[in-house]
C-alpha cells in the first residue's frame, strides 16, 4: 500500500455478482489472529476457528492485511525453586519472601517465575519421584503464617522445622 512494511499476508476478495455474498476462506495454515480491512478505515475482522468470514456486497471488493502481533512476546524471567529463598528455617517456603521476591520481579520488569515441581519429595529426595502427582509439597506451606493465625506456636515450628529438613522425622508440618 505504498509504505515499507515487514513481510505480512494480504488477502484480496472481490464480489462480481449483482447479489451479496457471504465468503468463509480456510486461513489456518497461513493465518492467525485478527485481520484488518484495509478499505474500510483498518476494521478488525477476527478469525474464527482457522476461518476468515467476509461478507461482500454486490460487486463489492476488500483487502485484508493481517494484524501483526506476536504470538509469544519477549518475557523475562527467573528459574528458581521457593526453596532457595532465604528463611531461617533452613529452606524457603510460600510466605513473606516469596511475596517479597514475587514485588522484586514485578519491580525489575520480569514477567516469569518458573518454579519447577512443587510435589513432596520422593525417592532420594527427588521431586521427580513424588509419592503424589497431586500433593503439594508440606515444607513449602509458611510457618510463620501458620503462628500468625494461631495453629502452631512458633517453638513447635522452629523444632519440626529443624527435624523434617534434616531427615531426623518425616512427619509433615500440617500434622502436628
Amino acid at each position: 500500500m505504498g509504505h515499507a512494511k515487514q513481510d505480512n499476508t494480504a488477502v484480496v476478495l472481490f464480489n462480481r455478482n449483482n447479489k451479496p455474498i457471504t465468503v468463509q476462506l480456510q486461513v489456518r495454515n497461513w493465518c492467525h489472529g485478527i485481520m484488518l480491512d484495509v478499505l474500510n478505515d483498518n476494521q478488525q475482522v477476527p478469525i474464527i476457528d482457522g476461518v476468515l468470514t467476509v461478507c461482500l456486497s454486490s460487486i463489492e471488493g476488500k483487502v485484508f492485511l493481517q494484524l501483526e502481533k506476536e504470538v509469544f512476546p519477549h518475557q523475562a524471567g527467573v528459574l528458581m525453586h521457593p526453596t532457595s529463598l532465604p528463611s531461617k528455617y533452613g529452606i524457603g517456603d510460600l510466605g513473606k519472601e516469596a511475596y517479597k521476591f514475587i514485588n522484586f520481579l514485578h519491580n525489575s520488569k520480569q514477567a516469569l517465575w518458573q518454579i519447577l515441581s512443587l510435589n513432596p519429595r520422593g525417592h532420594g529426595t527427588s521431586p521427580y519421584q513424588s509419592p503424589s502427582t497431586f500433593a503439594g509439597n508440606h515444607l513449602l506451606i509458611s510457618p510463620n503464617k501458620i503462628v500468625t493465625i494461631g495453629l502452631l506456636w512458633i517453638k513447635q515450628v522452629a523444632l519440626r522445622r529443624w527435624l523434617v529438613y534434616h531427615q531426623i522425622i518425616s512427619v509433615p508440618l500440617v500434622m502436628i
